[in-house]
């Protein structure tokens, strides 16, 4: 089995928790979108989950499939995908912040 790095922004463990808590903070109010957001996490998850399994039990032929090349590029662009992530929590947190300094400290 070889290692490949698209499978990185799936597995970073405390970055994917990072992510899903700063999209939880979004999430709408209410029993009836809390469960249906529940069901919707579920399948991304056990969709996230069957794709990492497929990446790293088909990282061989990926690799060979790419070559040197192409995964220097699939690492470039998995590396993007987490810049983009935390850039999109940084701008979740300043609008939060602005949101309460706007409304004079109140939530």
């Amino acid at each position: 089995m070889t290692f490949f790095p698209l499978t990185i922004p799936l597995t970073t463990g405390p970055g994917t928790i990072a992510t899903a808590i700063a999209i939880g903070t979004n999430r709408p109010n209410g029993v009836n979108a809390a469960f249906s957001l529940s069901i919707v996490w579920l399948v991304i998850a056990f969709a996230v989950a069957v794709t990492i399994y497929h990446a790293y039990e088909k990282s061989s032929a990926m690799t060979r499939l790419f070559g040197e090349e192409g995964t220097s590029v699939v690492t470039r662009l998995s590396a993007f995908l987490l810049l983009c992530i935390g850039a999109q929590i940084m701008i979740n947190g300043v609008v939060k912040v602005a949101q309460t300094i706007h409304n004079g400290g109140s939530r």
